[in-house]
């Protein structure tokens, strides 16, 4: 997971992050791109990634919600309060 916090999707900084894998040569691809549901501007969504099995976790920072995802749903499961 690599996180992309400056990108725009969402609003200027909003922020994302890109999930890759690697196919049967050994060669990185993207697999997803994740991007938080509420996405606004200056969010900076992948400014921080963490991944722990199959999950990737979007941790807290700046005072905004955490995020988690799971390999089977690129979408954020919920918020985490």
């Amino acid at each position: 997971v690599v996180g992309a916090s400056y990108d725009d999707d969402g609003g200027g900084d909003s922020g994302s992050a890109y999930v890759y894998e690697r196919d049967g040569s050994g060669n990185w691809t993207e697999a997803a791109k994740l991007v938080a549901s509420d996405a606004a501007g200056n969010d900076n969504f992948g400014y921080s990634v963490s991944v722990s099995g199959g999950v990737a976790v979007r941790p807290s920072t700046m005072g905004l919600p955490r995020y988690s995802f799971t390999a089977a749903n690129t979408r954020p499961q919920c918020p985490i309060r």
